[in-house]
């Protein structure tokens, strides 16, 4: 009979980035018998953790070989309460809260944190490990549901072990232009920033003596209008933001930045690392000497995920024609138009994506600047040429509205109480987005777990998109692999693979988009900086 042992384990990050464990305690749930020696040792058993990534991370550091069976119990708590309860939105799981909503008694009053810079460290792991057998015992999940979910914990804790690569001289011209774009916005447009930030109620009396009209003016807004120097006032702005959250970012002493990625935090699913910290870190990402990186991304996911599961055969051959979101401007009579096809395809893509999610013409022209006329052809469109998604979408909202609960092909659920009207309207609006997002999440979910079990070394994953380190003279085929193992995992949730794509650097190199960054703050403060060295 197989053995279940319920774990907890703690360690401290030092400075030079390493992990250095402190503690652990583990029982076995069946006899009750407590594990001693220098490590503990599993053997074929299944481990039971909340939360599972931290524990297999500090258990990495102890030398401890991670088991094959794992349950998350957090991400099941997570996906018996998705929409019933929010995610506390610290960076630690509340085991508390779990146990509180479960009528499970808790004894733990710290933190793991504060539990690593105490000498309670081991009683503070044994506290854990009671809570967490009482609420194994008064939970109910699908077992292999579960232990799917459980194998994403072991590749989260390789890629919050491994970190992501940042380059010095990134961040050194960072602050450079963050300094430099503080004094130009305070002489170009002292009205609209104090102390280098957006000043949002004195920059609306500044649009009304321009006689904008009494508006509020967020960043998005300001980027779109049509007054140049609105739109310029918008990028300084943006760009200030993007720079000062690029200050905050933590490198360690090995030049790797790491934090804890929080899986299963966000209603879909998705990981929502403290403070968004690697997706706000894109343009400081380099690989060192010898190394190369590739983000590798599913081409038009959200499209493609909605053109299999509603089985719209129109959609799916699009999808896989070539650019989804070219072929439907074909169908809409744009592309034949004269603008540039990049212009183009970012309107499409602007406007595919919501009126698939229930935006109407309306709101196109109100939230996106699209032309009235333009609006209305792109959704009468989406609705001729895809009626079978729009029916997939509209079945999704009566099945949740009338069950409560919506679940991905692999049980991720949300659960939807409804207290009142606007309640009823959001529900609505997360019916439509749940199926995408959620099974897009389950995708990546499977994608980083055979990928990490290939033993292809992940770094992190920036939205839906996975990023791989290889040394520069293998990363050719490690992306080759990595391509072909991402595919198999969507087919395995929507019976047929989406596309992929890849972008590889190496040292000294940028990607595209953050090309794109320091190419529009080298714009702003009109140098020619070179970014790469």
């Amino acid at each position: 009979m197989t053995q279940t042992f319920v774990v907890h384990a703690v360690g401290k990050r030092l400075p030079s980035g390493q992990l250095l464990p402190v503690a652990w305690f583990a029982r076995e749930l069946g006899s009750g018998q407590e594990l001693t020696g220098d490590s503990p040792q599993f053997g074929q058993g299944t481990l039971v953790a909340f939360p599972a990534h931290r524990v297999l991370e500090t258990l990495s550091a102890f030398g401890v070989s991670k088991p094959h069976n794992i349950i998350d119990l957090y991400a099941e708590y997570r996906a018996a309460t998705n929409g019933k309860v929010a995610a506390d939105g610290t960076a630690d799981p509340h085991l508390g809260e779990a146990c509180t909503a479960l009528e499970v008694p808790c004894h733990v009053t710290m933190t793991d944190e504060e539990a690593a810079a105490s000498g309670d460290a081991k009683a503070h792991c044994r506290a854990v490990v009671d809570a967490v057998c009482l609420l194994f015992a008064a939970m109910s999940f699908n077992r292999p549901e579960a232990l799917r979910r459980g194998q994403y914990a072991t590749a989260v804790a390789a890629m919050q072990e491994r970190g992501i690569p940042i380059g010095p001289h990134l961040q050194t011209l960072a602050q450079e232009a963050r300094h430099q774009l503080r004094l130009l916005a305070a002489d170009e447009y002292p009205q609209c920033f104090r102390g280098g930030r957006w000043a949002s109620k004195s920059a609306q009396r500044w649009l009304h003596s321009l006689r904008l009209g009494k508006v509020t003016p967020t960043l998005d807004w300001c980027r779109r209008h049509l007054d140049s120097r609105v739109q310029r006032a918008g990028e300084i702005a943006a760009t200030l933001q993007k720079l000062e959250q690029l200050d905050r970012v933590r490198v360690d002493q090995d030049g790797r930045s790491r934090t804890d990625l929080r899986p299963y935090a966000a209603v879909s699913g998705r990981n929502q690392p403290r403070g968004y910290a690697w997706e706000i870190a894109k343009p400081l990402i380099q690989p060192p000497p010898g190394k190369a990186l590739a983000i590798i991304d599913y081409c038009q996911q959200e499209f493609g995920i909605a053109a299999h599961l509603a089985k719209d055969s129109a959609m799916i051959a699009d999808y896989y024609a070539g650019d989804a979101y070219l072929n439907f401007g074909s169908r809409a009579g744009l592309c034949s138009r004269n603008a540039p096809q990049s212009e183009l395809r970012s309107l499409l893509k602007q406007a595919v994506l919501p009126i698939m999610y229930g935006a109407s013409a309306h709101s196109l022209t109100q939230n996106y600047g699209i032309a009235k006329e333009t609006a209305c052809t792109l959704v009468a469109t989406f609705d001729q040429a895809y009626p079978r998604c729009r029916e997939w979408l509209l079945e999704a909202r009566c099945r949740v509205a009338q069950q409560g609960v919506i679940r991905t092909v692999f049980g991720w659920k949300f659960h939807a109480p409804i207290e009142s009207p606007d309640d009823f309207h959001q529900l609505l609006r997360t019916a439509r987005n749940f199926p995408v997002q959620a099974n897009g999440t389950e995708i990546l979910w499977e994608a980083c777990r055979r990928l990490h079990a290939a033993g292809i070394p992940l770094c992190g994953t920036l939205h839906d998109a996975i990023l791989v380190e290889a040394d520069a003279d293998a990363v050719t085929d490690a992306v080759q692999r990595a391509e072909a193992i991402m595919q198999e995992a969507s087919e395995d949730v929507l019976d047929e693979p989406l596309r992929t794509t890849a972008e590889v650097i190496r040292h000294g190199e940028l990607f595209r988009c953050q090309q794109r960054f320091w190419s529009s703050a080298a714009g702003l403060l009109a140098t020619n900086e070179e970014v790469c060295r």
